[in-house]
Parts: C-alpha cells; sequence; structure tokens
C-alpha cells in the first residue's frame, strides 16, 4: 500500500484539490506565455489538451 493510501480519507481530498489547483494555475500560465510568445492559440489549445488527456489516460491506465 502506498503512502498516499494510508491517508485518511479527508487528507486525500484535500491534496488532491491542492494538486488539480496547482496543475491548472501552472497550465494556464504556460498557455498564456506561449501565447505571448507568438504560438498561435490554437496550437497552445491544441497541445494543452493532448498533454491533459495523455496524463489522464497514464493515471486511469495505472488504477485498473
Amino acid at each position: 500500500m502506498s503512502r498516499f493510501a494510508r491517508l485518511a480519507p479527508n487528507v486525500q481530498g484535500i491534496l488532491l484539490v491542492l494538486a488539480a489547483v496547482i496543475t491548472f494555475t501552472v497550465l494556464d500560465a504556460m498557455a498564456k506565455a506561449l501565447i505571448m510568445k507568438g504560438y498561435p492559440v490554437s496550437q497552445v489549445i491544441w497541445a494543452r489538451n493532448t498533454g491533459q488527456v495523455l496524463i489522464v489516460v497514464m493515471i486511469l491506465r495505472r488504477n485498473t
């Protein structure tokens, strides 16, 4: 059993919410920085969403 699984459920929830907020903040900041550097908006959105899908697929495959 992992260290995360040994934590109380409410602590797990808090940590997951914090991780989500930090992740979305970083993704948003990176997208804005890339757009400011002159990358096309459609390309930045495509790369951002593709990266998110890949991460979610890896997490779901690991947990099943």
